[in-house]
């Protein structure tokens, strides 16, 4: 987790002053999640997990609102677009590795991380629907569109990568 950490660190630096046009940021993207999921060995699921103590949700919600906190507590310090790159990985990708890990499994964190970055496509092209449309289109149409674009691709994606495992 600490490697990961660094490696994402590093990245949202170099990338905080890059600029680069919609349709080549979402086509690079795209590469990036593919390879970073290629690289992500593929493990067989295992059900050796543990029943986790009552006192685990509590605590997932609760790390997670600390990073949300963190992160936030931070933000106008250091500006939108700073903030915008440190939000995605660690608020639920650590929380979930982290308890999937301890209750469950190494096989089953591992799992749950390419399912993570895989599913990550989603948000970007939600997110690319939303810029390239919300002028044009609006409010409504733009996130309805987006909306409807994303589950498809998410569905697409979960299916790729049921049928892979």
């Amino acid at each position: 987790m600490l490697g990961g950490f660094v490696a994402w660190i590093g990245s949202t630096f170099l990338l905080e002053n890059l600029e680069v046009g919609l349709v080549l940021g979402f086509v690079t993207v795209l590469c990036v999640t593919a390879v970073s999921v290629l690289l992500i060995p593929r493990v067989k699921s295992d059900r050796n997990s543990r029943v986790p103590p009552t006192w685990e949700i509590p605590a997932r919600m609760l790390s997670a609102t600390i990073l949300v906190f963190l992160i936030t507590g931070v933000a106008q310090t250091l500006g939108p677009k700073l903030t915008g790159l440190l939000t995605p990985f660690p608020i639920y990708a650590t929380v979930l590795a982290a308890f999937t890990h301890r209750y469950e499994t190494a096989n089953q964190a591992i799992r749950l991380l390419r399912g993570v970055v895989a599913g990550s496509v989603t948000s970007t092209v939600f997110l690319l629907i939303v810029s390239s449309t919300i002028i044009g289109w609006g409010v409504g149409y733009a996130f309805l569109t987006a909306i409807c674009v994303s589950l498809l691709t998410h569905t697409i994606i979960f299916q790729f990568l049921k049928s892979r495992n």
